[in-house]
């Protein structure tokens, strides 16, 4: 009998972009936080961020992303 583990050592990091002014679009970012994507980053986002720039962008970027499906 073969037995395995995996172990994996997680790291998260946070990267908060502050917007410039306020009231503010999400959308106005998304060229300062594109400029951020990393080989296999994840980006886990709100439903706001399902647009095509955003996601043609990571995937640019080659890294990967979740988005909360709302229905």
């Amino acid at each position: 009998m073969n037995n395995f583990r995996l172990i994996v050592q997680p790291i998260i990091l946070f990267n908060l972009i502050k917007p410039r002014s306020s009231p503010f679009k999400v959308c106005c970012l998304f060229d300062e936080v594109l400029l951020s994507v990393e080989e296999d980053d994840v980006w886990i986002a709100d439903r706001n961020f399902c647009t095509l720039k955003f996601l043609f962008g990571v995937a640019a970027g080659q890294g990967y992303f979740m988005i909360r499906w709302h229905f």
